[in-house]
């Protein structure tokens, strides 16, 4: 969940900054309100400014699996480890469709799970 959180922290930076931008240039209702503080781009550890680096299919590298899935904002989104690095990505689900196909159908056919006349489902019933 921390790692989870990181991830949507830094991608969603931008949109914050955007929708403040937006939000805070329609009238007085905005201007009542007292200012808010500005969240930083930078990584705790060692100030280095992630905002410029590129994620997911940008970075060029091929999909080699999908570790998992979540949904946010209403919108699937992927967990897809890289061929040739230790990097993990969150990639919305209808880019990996297209991107990456036989990928996203070996991640649906891991999920699946069948039931047999064993598992005490009969067809008989």
């Amino acid at each position: 969940c921390i790692f989870l959180e990181a991830v949507v922290s830094t991608q969603s930076t931008g949109l914050i900054s955007e929708f403040e931008k937006v939000h805070s240039s329609k009238g007085a209702s905005a201007a009542s309100s007292p200012p808010k503080k500005k969240r930083s781009n930078k990584k705790h550890n060692n100030g280095y400014d992630a905002s410029n680096e590129p994620i997911g299919f940008e970075r060029g590298f091929e999909a080699e699996e999908i570790i998992g899935a979540t949904d946010l904002d209403s919108q699937i989104m992927f967990n897809i480890k890289w061929k040739g690095a230790d990097i993990l990505d969150w990639v919305p689900a209808k880019e990996a469709n297209v991107k990456c196909p036989q990928v996203v159908i070996k991640y649906y056919e891991s999920c699946l799970t069948w039931k047999t006349e064993e598992d005490g489902e009969s067809g008989d019933s």
